[in-house]
């Protein structure tokens, strides 16, 4: 389920350094594709009880705020405020 994310684990740890770097970009597309498909998995996924089910949105809500501070962090850094 969290594929995605593992293959990029190491650039999601170094995603300060890659927003300053011009050349990054496709290696920070790939991170906000991992957030997204994680997101679309867990959305996706059947629960079993309320409490996953619950539990389930959570994670699914966290990743989706990721992939929008991540899209806000590249927008300031490509104004230069950031």
């Amino acid at each position: 389920m969290y594929d995605y994310l593992e293959a990029v684990a190491t650039d999601f740890a170094q995603v300060r350094t890659l927003l300053a770097d011009a050349q990054a970009g496709a290696r920070l597309d790939a991170i906000d594709q991992a957030l997204g498909r994680t997101a679309d998995l867990l959305g996706d996924r059947p629960a079993a009880t309320e409490t996953e089910k619950a539990e389930l949105a959570t994670l699914y809500r966290a990743l989706l705020a990721a992939q929008r501070i991540l899209a806000s962090l590249r927008e300031h850094h490509a104004r230069g405020t950031a």
